[in-house]
């Protein structure tokens, strides 16, 4: 501190002249010194830190040291920066009242200690740490280190005496220092600082006025210990209480007997219970699936009327919503998606009504389903909801309708959102468009995936319509995360678990259900005991071969020719973009570039209809015939006019989503009645064109000229058509309950018979009542039919089931239906349990449509035992030896020679899934077709690891809130390997990664897994787990290495999040940049500081959109010249629009959230055996 020239101390500014570090060390190793004074208006362990090693040497050989510290509210901005780490939170921490009053005494002493709390949390566990903080509790205990906290008013001082008994340490004598350096890190060493020396009668002033601010101080030295006591310090094996008692306890929050099993397992050893710090990790890992709501639940009279399950599915539903403004509820079929869905309007509207914003409901659904909304919403809840059919949403522009009359929506539930999976439709434009006006959206679909991640995607899309997301996987943006996902890179379920509520049956039944005597399991509902039916299949074989031949001719069967026809036509009229037919120089002009794609798409339908219908019946095929013909027909003659025709909405259309011959009707439709696309003949070979069409036109004709006779036999002969004729036998045993598929004493009275198409179920219901006039089918047997073309679905389908749909009271027995022919108008999203039967009446290239109808009547509370589905599968003569699975691969062979290359672009219903078929026909499994989409989507948590948190919960409910509060948390317990090895839980904000760490015996640490669920069986225990013994030197290195191995990927992710974040925000947009340049002149110009700052905030929520829907509109004010008035009009309109506002203060309040610093939450040392 001194030199022989200059005795004085000079200036010290830690950068031209003398660092405070140095001069304080120099008076630590003074041999005279005694007692260190320090007033500070906080204290820093990086300050303590840095003056190591002399400070350990003073304090050890007897020195002491005495702290006078502020509290948070009394910090400057220099310190609230370095203990938070966090600017944003400087500016709210700064603004303080000078005095302090009693009644907040208290409350900022425990302010105060839980921030020396962050603190120890911030820094990390290293054998260094380990030992510097172990010593400072020792200091406190003997009196080395006497803190005070002084609570009178705002206290800021710097000042620093260095005492002996007898006179002081400096020379010149009496010598203090004073100036503007706090005790950390940066005051000491780095920061630019001002401080200097005091010296002679200053001295002795300064030690007047730290002794009258120590005498109004109160003692702190209890609630450092205390704070110490409670973080990850004091859980190490070194660190044994001398009474032996576990350091980290709960308390009162668990029975006497966990108790006291958990202090005897820890007893002695420095560490918590191993079952307490399984508990953390089990609690920060799956905390999302608690079903908690972040909102005073708002949903009463739906509420009420769910189950369990359901009641948990609302919740959950609710605070993924909250976070991400929309949810995806992707329950099994049968499970009551439907209430839930009612369940989250219900309370979304409650609660936007209670925020001010008042409004309606909208629903969209398919139209089949429209009557059943509105019973519930009008009739049931007496809902102000407002219900728009799916069919509506395919008009152009049609969005501009529903911003025009429903404007006033604040919550929308789309049901069967998977029509919504495509987003090349209007359909989709004109929802997408709609729904950012709205504060939530709910959507409902129990096949959210069919195909491809994109499916999905674009489902989200509609709620969360920035490719930047919040969401908890990496990388932090969806459309980069998808394409990994659909290069096998990332799982589906890491998305899909923070946006999706998602439960099978067998989830369901595993964490609600119990068992009864006879140990089959049970779901206790209201009073009664439902049972989870169990599922029978069977296929039922037929001869494709013997229904397209007479019974006097069966060896001369018309199929073969049929096939071969098929793969011999060229289907010009449907290829038009083809190079056989388009000129290449025309490809890429405008209106030609689409015809290539859309014409192959074509293609692809045609020849997937035709060979659907080839298999349904004899009538759907020749009727496809027939209209075929007539199209090539209509489309040779406006050709030879000199217009080549293509509907005009081919594109929508193929992308609809809508069935098969549907599209191709439309088509035809529109050239018919002259709505067509016309294309200039010079752009096409018209020689190839017109010869090929010649050719396809003379087949077809023959074809259909062959047909003819035996199609016109079978009118008057139904039992000619061996199918049908199965079909009939099978109804009849299964009605008298002698069919083989049936369990002991089992019938099915009433059960439903599915076909794709609605020509099928006009020729079934034909035939059958031919079958029922000639006496070979039963009188008493009453059927009918529904499809789209039925003028009353809702009212058949309440004759079929009246007690699945509340509708006893109003249908008489005589009135009811039994067996019900049905296209899928029937198979989505009604209830039919009053059946136990169902029939797959079609071939199903992807089976995923089929278990879509077994759920119809597969349902919770059926109140049927058993469940069937039979299955028919067309043969040929050649394959009648065949197993089934051979069978199954000799059909998929011959559909794939008639499709040829157009099996490539298949949509995702009509796609060819050979394993899913050979699971279904072939093993008659179809648990593990599901199992298959569970493991791709994923589903929530409800059984293993979140089942027991949510056990935790409802049993312990104080241990969660305990555990809450005890970051850092750690223990050691055994495990069944060879090697030691770590987790590591690593949280900043609401981002939580964990960590496997192994140490093999030759190497060091290694990265073993971070999988949640490998990860949480591994540490997983019971309450009496022992706590393994670990030598504390070991135990401190290795923790060290495996949380910096941690932190290093911990920090590899949040930095790709930072990118992702940082290119969305700088996403280039020149009319993004417009409306902020706008914003600024008009704000420069305004004289009112309450606007300007209006216009500034506008300023902050325009740079923030990366949306590009968003920016679209942008661009149309850029492209309009839109300024002054017109333009803050137009940012207002679309901010409230699209609620930016709310987003924009949300993500302000996230981004604070995640500015806290990185840490380590719970670890656990693994021992080896």
């Amino acid at each position: 501190m001194t030199n022989e020239s200059d005795p004085r101390i000079g200036i010290i500014d830690n950068q031209r002249y003398s660092h405070l570090d140095d001069v304080l060390k120099s008076g630590l190793v003074d041999n005279n010194t005694d007692r260190i004074r320090i007033a500070v208006g906080y204290l820093y362990m990086s300050g303590l830190k840095r003056l190591r090693p002399e400070l350990d040497e003073f304090l050890d050989n007897g020195g002491t040291l005495q702290v006078l510290i502020g509290n948070p509210d009394q910090q400057g901005l220099d310190e609230l920066i370095e203990v938070h780490q966090n600017l944003r939170l400087t500016g709210t921490k700064f603004k303080q009242s000078q005095n302090v009053k009693w009644s907040e005494r208290t409350e900022i002493r425990a302010e105060t200690a839980n921030n020396y709390s962050n603190q120890l949390l911030y820094e990390s566990p290293t054998a260094e740490n380990q030992a510097f903080f172990t010593k400072l509790i020792n200091w406190l205990e003997q009196g080395r280190i006497q803190p005070k906290l002084y609570l009178q008013e705002r206290f800021h001082a710097k000042a620093y005496l260095f005492e002996k008994d007898e006179g002081d340490i400096f020379t010149p004598k009496d010598v203090g220092v004073v100036g503007s350096s706090n005790l950390s890190l940066s005051g000491l060493h780095s920061n630019t600082e001002l401080n200097a020396p005091v010296y002679n009668e200053k001295v002795t002033q300064l030690q007047e006025w730290f002794d009258d601010l120590w005498d109004d101080a109160v003692e702190f030295d209890a609630d450092l210990l205390d704070t110490f006591e409670d973080s990850w310090v004091s859980n190490n094996p070194d660190h044994v209480s001398t009474d032996h008692e576990s350091l980290a306890f709960p308390g009162e929050s668990l029975p006497d007997d966990v108790t006291g099993t958990l202090r005897e397992v820890s007893s002695g050893t420095g560490l918590p219970a191993p079952y307490l710090v399984y508990a953390k990790i089990l609690y920060e890992l799956y905390k999302e699936t608690l079903e908690t709501a972040e909102d005073y639940l708002q949903s009463f009279d739906v509420y009420e009327d769910l189950y369990d399950f359901q009641q948990w599915a609302v919740n959950r539903g609710i605070r993924i919503a909250n976070e991400h403004d929309g949810v995806i509820v992707s329950d099994v079929v049968g499970m009551g998606k439907t209430f839930v869905g009612l369940g989250l309007l219900e309370h979304f509207h409650a609660r936007n009504r209670l925020r001010g914003n008042k409004g309606k409901m909208l629903i969209v659904c398919p139209k089949h389903l429209q009557p059943m909304w509105e019973r519930m919403v009008h009739k049931r809840y007496n809902f102000n909801a407002d219900v728009v059919s799916l069919g509506m949403m395919s008009k152009e522009d049609f969005h501009e309708t529903l911003l025009e009359e429903h404007d006033d929506t604040t919550v929308c539930l789309v049901d069967e959102a998977h029509h919504f999976r495509n987003d090349d439709t209007n359909r989709y434009d004109n929802i997408q468009s709609f729904l950012p006006s709205v504060k939530q959206t709910i959507l409902l679909t129990a096949t959210p995936y069919t195909k491809s991640a994109w499916d999905v995607y674009n489902q989200i899309k509609l709620f969360h319509i920035e490719d930047y997301t919040q969401i908890q996987i990496t990388e932090p943006d969806l459309y980069e995360f998808t394409k990994k996902v659909e290069n096998d890179k990332k799982d589906l379920s890491e998305l899909l678990s923070h946006v999706m509520v998602r439960r099978t049956r067998q989830d369901i039944i595993e964490q609600y259900g119990e068992e009864d005597d006879d140990g089959r399991q049970y779901l206790q509902m209201g009073g009664d005991r439902r049972y989870l039916p169990e599922r029978h299949l069977q296929t039922v074989n037929y001869n494709l071969q013997e229904t397209y031949s007479t019974p006097a001719d069966v060896d001369t069967s018309l199929y073969s020719g049929i096939v071969n026809t098929l793969e011999g036509l060229t289907f010009a009229r449907y290829s038009l973009g083809q190079e056989e037919y388009l000129k290449p120089e025309y490809e890429n002009q405008d209106p030609y570039q689409n015809l290539s794609s859309m014409g192959q798409s074509i293609r692809g339908l045609m020849k997937t209809n035709l060979l659907k219908r080839l298999e349904s019946s004899v009538h759907a095929f020749y009727q496809s015939l027939d209209r075929m013909l007539q199209s090539y027909r209509t489309f040779k003659q406006i050709l030879e006019q000199g217009t080549v025709a293509v509907g005009s909405d081919v594109s929508e259309l193929i992308n609809s989503g809508e069935q098969i011959g549907y599209i191709l009707e439309e088509i035809d439709r529109m050239v018919e009645e002259g709505e067509y696309a016309a294309y200039d003949t010079e752009a096409f070979h018209l020689d190839r064109l017109k010869r090929d069409l010649k050719t396809d036109i003379k087949l077809l004709a023959e074809l259909k000229d062959t047909l003819d006779p035996f199609y016109h036999d079978i009118q008057e002969d139904y039992t000619m058509d061996d199918k049908a004729e199965q079909l009939r036998r099978v109804i009849g045993n299964l009605q008298v309950g002698s069919h083989e598929l049936l369990q002991r004493g089992d019938s099915a009275k009433k059960l439903i018979v599915f076909t794709q198409f609605t020509d099928t179920v006009k020729y079934l219901e034909t035939a059958f009542e031919q079958f029922r006039n000639e006496g070979i089918f039963p009188n008493s047997v009453r059927f009918a039919s529904a499809t789209g073309d039925s003028s009353n679905v809702e009212g058949t389908i309440e004759r079929f089931a009246p007690e699945a749909n509340d509708a006893r009271d109003e249908i008489e027995p005589r009135d009811e239906i039994d067996v019900l022919f049905a296209t899928d108008v029937a198979g989505e999203g009604v209830n039919l349990q009053d059946a136990n039967l169902v029939i797959n009446y079609d071939l199903h290239w992807n089976p995923l449509k089929l278990i879509q109808r077994i759920g119809r009547v597969d349902r919770l509370g059926s109140g049927h035992d058993h469940i069937y589905a039979l299955n028919f599968l067309p043969e040929t003569k050649l394959e009648e030896e065949l197993g089934i699975v051979e069978r199954v691969e000799s059909r998929v062979q011959e559909i794939s020679n008639v499709l040829g290359e157009d099996g490539e672009i298949l949509s995702p219903d009509d796609e060819i899934n050979r394993s899913y078929m050979e699971d279904i026909y072939a093993e008659q499994d179809i648990d593990k077709v599901e199992e298959d989409v569970n493991e791709i989507i994923g589903s929530d948590d409800l059984i293993g690891p979140a089942s027991n948190l949510q056990d935790l919960k409802q049993d312990n409910p104080e241990l969660l809130e305990w555990l809450e509060d005890h970051d850092g948390i750690r223990s050691a317990m055994h495990w069944d390997r060879e090697h030691d090895g770590l987790v590591i839980i690593y949280r900043r904000g609401n981002y939580i990664d964990p960590y496997l760490v192994t140490f093999p015996e030759n190497g060091g640490p290694n990265l073993a897994s971070q999988e949640k669920d490998t990860i949480v069986e591994t540490v997983m225990c019971p309450t009496d787990e022992q706590t393994a013994t670990v030598d504390p030197e070991l135990f401190d290195e290795r923790y060290e290495a495996a949380s910096k191995l941690a932190r290093t990927e911990f920090a590899r992710n949040m930095g790709k999040r930072r990118q992702f974040k940082q290119k969305a925000q700088q996403k280039e947009s020149v009319d993004r940049d417009y409306v902020i340049s706008e914003l600024g002149d008009i704000a420069s110009l305004v004289e009112n500081p309450d606007q300007r700052r209006t216009l500034t905030k506008y300023q902050d929520i325009v740079e923030m959109v990366s949306a590009d829907q968003i920016l679209d509109e942008f661009g149309t004010l850029r492209d309009n010249g839109v300024t002054e008035d017109e333009l803050i009009d137009a940012v207002v309109e679309i901010i409230s629009r699209y609620n930016l506002e709310e987003k924009y203060e949300e993500r302000q309040k996230w981004a604070e959230e995640q500015e806290e610093p990185p840490h380590v939450a719970a670890g656990m040392y693994l021992k080896s055996l």
